[in-house]
């Protein structure tokens, strides 16, 4: 693809009007490829042509590199602002930080992204127009059988603000830690803001605390130390039924045992009054050896 082409391609339209003319300085240089007046000193009539169009070449260039110049000087201006603003809004956020402190950190990332997308805009505007004058200069050289590009360079294109890849980037690291620290500060903000995971009820029945299950223990050693001191009493006692000397009726029969009131029958066994032992089943084999 010729350049000429390629620049039409690759320019951005609301910007189109700031472009050097590569198309323009091209027919200029094309004027040296015109015949000569017919009738005159063909040597003489090409020198003249040649410093004619030459003058009117490179002052040609030099307005295209003015205007270059110009352009880009006004959105370093603009872009050096901004930036300026944002980094002291992103400031202020870290000594005070609003009530809407979220919003606020995705709205200056959302700024600064735009800013870097205007920086990626200014840089290849700036490489196409240096790439246009380099082309432009060595066409110049070749119709011309002249060697003026690179003292031209040296001295009119290089030294232009617009041709200083420094500042550009020092912008775009400008922007990329900016981004790095908002990006840092959100992920803080969505952590501090997450809710916090409840035990479901299996969790709690499955793994039960250490404090729960030892006054589980204590309680049942209570409940045991009370139910042996209640039979042990009661066993003591002359004519307690549960006493290991129970006379036997005549007849071999063992007689009805008087539960105390304090216990009960149940066809299971013999529960102990809540009021004294706390819901106690006692086993049936212990009622016999109680009976015996």
């Amino acid at each position: 693809m010729k350049f000429g082409k390629h620049i039409q391609a690759q320019t951005i339209p609301e910007w189109a009007a700031h472009y050097m003319s590569y198309k323009g300085l091209k027919k200029i240089i094309n004027e040296l490829s015109m015949p000569l007046t017919p009738g005159v000193n063909q040597s003489e009539a090409s020198q003249r042509r040649l410093q004619t169009v030459k003058a009117a070449f490179f002052f040609q260039v030099d307005r295209e590199l003015e205007k270059v110049n110009l352009f880009y000087l006004q959105k370093e201006a603009d872009t050096k602002m901004r930036l300026k603003s944002l980094i002291e809004k992103q400031r202020s956020l870290r000594v005070r930080g609003p009530r809407n402190r979220t919003a606020t950190i995705r709205a200056l990332r959302e700024a600064f992204l735009n800013s870097r997308h205007d920086l990626d805009k200014l840089q290849n505007f700036v490489e196409i127009n240096n790439t246009g004058f380099r082309k432009i200069l060595k066409k110049w050289d070749k119709r011309s059988k002249s060697s003026t590009k690179e003292l031209y360079l040296a001295r009119q294109v290089d030294v232009q603000p617009c041709f200083n890849q420094d500042v550009i980037a020092e912008f775009s690291d400008t922007v990329t830690k900016c981004l790095s620290e908002l990006e840092h500060a959100l992920e803080e903000e969505t952590e501090h803001m997450a809710p916090t995971k409840m035990p479901s009820q299996l969790d709690l029945i499955s793994t039960p605390s250490i404090p729960s299950a030892l006054r589980q223990q204590n309680a049942d050693r209570q409940v045991a130390s009370a139910f042996n001191e209640s039979h042990s009493t009661l066993s003591q006692r002359p004519n307690s039924p549960f006493s290991l000397g129970t006379d036997v009726d005549n007849d071999g029969a063992t007689p009805d045992i008087q539960l105390p009131p304090s216990m009960r029958r149940s066809s299971t066994g013999f529960l102990v009054d809540p009021g004294l032992t706390g819901s106690i089943q006692i086993d049936r084999s212990e009622a016999e050896l109680f009976q015996a």
